[in-house]
């Protein structure tokens, strides 16, 4: 049994994969949202996971991440984390606005590395550990009509 946490768990990906990997573990889903997930609870339950526990995470509160991670571990370590979350924006408006690009950015960048940063920490401090962080084609082949979201990809 393995302690599985997806961090956005109201992504659809996440939501596909977390339920893939179900069976026998022991899942906490980590999301804004967490009165969202009561369909993905009952989908990872019959997957045949053997815990599950949705928690509030707000991924660009970056100040509370280390805290949140600190309640999910004080019931058990996490064995694999998976960072599914993230905002596409709005380009025209980051064209024209910074608040737009520096909010694309701070969730599709800077929001994953500290996540990342304060997990794999931990992990190599136990030995043990598994990250998973998507990505998008648009990081690696950066173009013009979403050039904001694309970058923070790359990153």
């Amino acid at each position: 049994m393995s302690r599985i946490v997806l961090f956005g768990a109201t992504s659809e990906i996440g939501g596909e994969i977390i339920t893939r990997l179900a069976s026998g573990n022991d899942l906490v889903l980590a999301a804004r949202r967490p009165e969202a997930l009561t369909e993905l609870e009952d989908a990872c339950r019959a997957a045949g996971a053997s815990a599950v526990e949705s928690i509030y995470f707000d991924a660009g509160d970056v100040d509370t991440q280390a805290s949140v991670i600190d309640d999910i571990e004080s019931r058990g370590a996490v064995d694999t984390a998976i960072a599914a979350f993230g905002v596409l924006g709005d380009q025209a408006l980051a064209e024209r606005d910074g608040g737009e690009v520096a909010r694309i950015l701070h969730t599709d960048f800077t929001a994953q590395a500290v996540l990342l940063t304060e997990l794999s920490g931990r992990m190599k401090a136990r030995g043990h550990g598994d990250l998973v962080a998507f990505s998008s084609i648009a990081g690696a082949r950066v173009r013009r009509p979403n050039y904001v979201y694309g970058s923070a990809k790359a990153g």
